[in-house]
């Protein structure tokens, strides 16, 4: 628990990011997670764990991103680009770990 590096493979979620930076862990909890191509991040406390995962638009990581500072939000902010939305058809909001985000919108072209 408490603040501790991930270390991470090329993924959209953590664009501008260093390959390992550091990120807040509320807790221990982690999937064990049996298709090694869907591992995107990976932290050491003890012994190493999966701490993201990712597989086409579902996306996953260990870490709170609202407790972990410049890092944190530029994952979410990431997230949040992944999702542009065209006109009304995405939900303006994003929920992650009790905050709300908003998404970006676009007109309708």
């Amino acid at each position: 628990m408490g603040w501790n590096r991930m270390f991470t493979k090329s993924h959209p979620l953590f664009v501008n990011l260093d390959d390992e930076h550091y990120l807040y862990f509320v807790h221990t909890y982690h999937v064990d997670c049996t298709n090694k191509e869907d591992i995107i991040g990976q932290t050491n406390y003890g012994y190493e764990f999966t701490s993201a995962i990712a597989r086409d638009n579902v996306m996953g990581i260990q870490p709170h991103p609202e407790k972990s500072h410049e890092n944190g939000l530029k994952i979410i902010e990431n997230f949040t680009k992944l999702y542009t939305c065209v006109g009304w058809v995405c939900p303006p909001f994003i929920y992650i770990s009790g905050y709300i985000y908003p998404t970006i919108q676009q007109e309708k072209q």
